[in-house]
């Protein structure tokens, strides 16, 4: 999405005579129909069932036929937000889109058209809703959907786009969702964690100890089908990485003979404690093997925690409340990383 493809294109879109308004003729096609430039939007608009809290993506918009009537029709919580992908008819949308009503805005040029369009996809389910200082979203919580609108025929110039921003918008508001579904069934357990988590904040290595202290490459292992031919891969070199394992992925290692350097804690259930029956986290003076760092989340398990020789804390920052701002603040030792949602990323992240 680095380049939309009419950037090579010297040729601007101009307004033509309509036998009722004014079309636009661009790259040798028209966006409107010659005789009835608004007729189709304005059929599509009237026969548009909205549920209150939809994010509407008026994608194309061009000259904003039916913006008006769609603004007159609109629910509760919902935004209306224009997406062009083309920067020739982004600007001509810039002329024609309203700039005075809050419910509705034409999304930054540099937001649709490089690397700032996931930071669109975050900021939409952001605590304040604003982004570039200038879109003001619902607050969050109040998206629920996300419905599409093609407003011209602008948007054949770069459709996988518009389906590609639709998909990602409409994952992004479900997950919001889901994590929120996730906290009502957790949160508890999650802040029961923290507290005796913090108990053993005190043996804990601080993160800033080993933050940029490895200087070989990282391998992390997820517990997914791939892990076999990886260690296939790696057992004769396995001392030329550091060798990170998610929870799960710890047991398979350690009975292939692979010696992990770290293990990623994150599950906060009881059921993650099969995951290491057969595996050891604390001094093995048997073999006189090192046990692995266990890098685990203060919302993770505590008895892993307990029975781990060294540990170091993260936190994943599942909610924004005074609670989770204050546990920010009582060691600066602790990293505080988003909810990725799996343990996988968190080690990835980590």
């Amino acid at each position: 999405m680095d380049q939309i493809s009419n950037l090579e294109s010297n040729e601007k879109p101009c307004l033509v005579n309509a036998r009722q308004g004014f079309s636009v003729l661009y790259r040798n096609r028209y966006l409107y129909s010659k005789y009835d430039p608004a007729k189709s939007i304005l059929e599509i608009i009237r026969n548009l069932t909205l549920l209150p809290g939809t994010l509407i993506l008026c994608n194309s918009p061009c000259l904003c036929y039916g913006l008006q009537e769609l603004l007159s029709a609109l629910p509760e919580n919902c935004f209306i937000l224009g997406v062009e992908f083309d920067a020739h008819l982004h600007n001509l949308a810039l002329e024609h889109f309203p700039k005075s009503d809050s419910r509705c805005a034409l999304l930054p040029y540099e937001y649709s058209a490089g690397s700032r369009f996931m930071e669109y996809l975050t900021d939409i389910t952001s605590t304040d809703g604003i982004l570039n200082n200038e879109i003001r979203f619902p607050k969050r919580g109040n998206l629920r959907r996300v419905v599409k609108i093609d407003f011209s025929a602008g948007t054949g110039f770069s459709k996988p786009y518009y389906d590609n921003f639709f998909i990602l918008t409409q994952n992004v508001i479900t997950q919001f969702w889901k994590n929120r579904l996730t906290l009502v069934r957790f949160g508890r357990l999650y802040s029961r964690n923290i507290f005796k988590n913090l108990g053993q904040l005190k043996r804990a290595i601080p993160f800033t100890v080993i933050q940029k202290s490895v200087e070989k490459p990282v391998i992390v292992f997820g517990a997914g089908e791939s892990i076999e031919p990886a260690i296939a891969q790696l057992k004769d070199q396995q001392d030329e990485y550091f060798i990170i394992a998610v929870d799960a992925a710890f047991c398979a290692l350690k009975a292939a003979g692979i010696k992990c350097d770290a293990v990623i804690g994150v599950e906060s259930q009881l059921a993650i404690e099969k995951a290491y029956i057969g595996a050891r986290l604390n001094d093995n003076q048997e073999n006189n093997i090192k046990p692995p760092l266990f890098i685990c989340d203060l919302t993770s398990r505590p008895a892993l925690a307990r029975n781990a020789s060294e540990i170091c804390f993260f936190f994943s920052e599942y909610d924004k409340n005074p609670f989770i701002s204050r546990i920010q603040k009582l060691n600066g030792t602790i990293p505080v990383i988003p909810p990725l949602g799996s343990v996988g990323l968190s080690a990835v992240c980590i």
